[in-house]
């Protein structure tokens, strides 16, 4: 009792259950618990009885500590749908069917939706638990306040189950959060190549652009993801797409990705398009120095003799650089 009672120490302002749990003194829960003490009384940090034992992985005491008082679920909603959500995040798996059955019908909506069960499953890249917290209750469409819905959550995390249950349970697939990032854009910025054919064979735009003008081909691009650079473009991504700032996937995939220039270029991707600083993919390569860029580029019919409107050419940039004024000369 002093550990909670006295200033400093570390349980100060716990409830005594709670400190039990902490440190594992079963006894003394038991006795807490005949006792009638509440399991979910809250210590200072807004943690309770409950919370503790499943953050120490010991489920035998939640267990225990959850029976208790077990006929005051309406009550407790809100707290009860609190530690399912931790179950999910520290991938309790074992104890959500028994959290699981006390939770009431709709408890999700008395919560914020990242704060759900579900949510939390997915944000740790968790698909087993998603899978399993979706049977239990319909998934909720609510968006966060970054227009994120649980359906980019999971694209982004590349959890192709749950994005494909997600479809099948009417989620759009062509949804986008407040930057205007879609589902194929985050499947495309996480490398998740497989969920490009899903999410387009769902109905989604493989060409649908963020406020910047990026879309799934110019993120796979950037990123040097190659195979993804292979999927948008054989469902069918423009590949001359330009971005807000006139680059297309060939320019930006010029800065440092060899494998996706050269992937673009068999595509036919078009050499001559200028940013809006008048440069062009190979102009990038030279100042970036991607030498193998610069190959295949050239092979590909890029002029190096073409001008910006500096004046520079890309012989003018790779003045001082012997392998890149060789590569120029083809």
């Amino acid at each position: 009792r002093r550990q909670v009672e006295e200033p400093g120490t570390l349980y100060f302002g716990w409830p005594p259950l709670a400190a039990a749990v902490a440190q594992g003194e079963e006894e003394v829960v038991r006795n807490l618990l005949a006792s009638d003490a509440d399991p979910w009384a809250r210590t200072p940090d807004g943690s309770n009885a409950i919370l503790v034992a499943i953050a120490n992985g010991d489920d035998r005491t939640a267990r225990l500590l959850m029976r208790h008082r077990a006929d005051e679920p309406q009550s407790r909603a809100a707290d009860m749908l609190r530690v399912v959500t931790a179950a999910a995040h520290h991938d309790r798996r074992e104890l959500l069917p028994d959290l699981l059955a006390l939770v009431p019908p709709g408890t999700n909506l008395e919560v914020a939706v990242d704060q759900t069960p579900l949510w939390q499953s997915v944000a740790a890249g968790n698909g087993e638990i998603a899978l399993v917290l979706m049977e239990w209750q319909a998934p909720d469409q609510r968006q966060d306040e970054q227009g994120r819905d649980v359906l980019l959550m999971a694209t982004a995390q590349g959890l192709t189950d749950v994005v494909r249950l997600l479809l099948q349970q009417g989620f759009d697939a062509g949804s986008a959060d407040v930057a205007s990032r879609s589902a194929t854009w985050y499947a495309a910025d996480g490398g998740h190549c497989r969920l490009l054919v899903v999410l387009t064979d769902a109905g989604a735009s493989i060409d649908q652009s963020d406020i910047d003008g990026h879309n799934a081909l110019i993120r796979s691009a950037i990123r040097g993801y190659d195979d993804c650079v292979n999927v948008a473009i054989a469902v069918g991504a423009s590949v001359d797409h330009q971005t807000r700032n006139g680059n297309t996937a060939l320019i930006l995939a010029a800065h440092e990705q060899p494998g996706s220039t050269s992937l673009l270029l068999a595509a036919d991707a078009d050499v001559s398009i200028r940013n809006e600083a008048s440069d062009t993919a190979l102009m990038t390569a030279v100042r970036q120095r991607c030498y193998q860029c610069v190959g295949f580029l050239i092979d590909a019919g890029a002029n190096p003799r073409r001008q910006n409107r500096a004046g520079q050419s890309s012989f003018d940039m790779a003045r001082d650089d012997k392998v890149l004024m060789a590569l120029l000369d083809g």
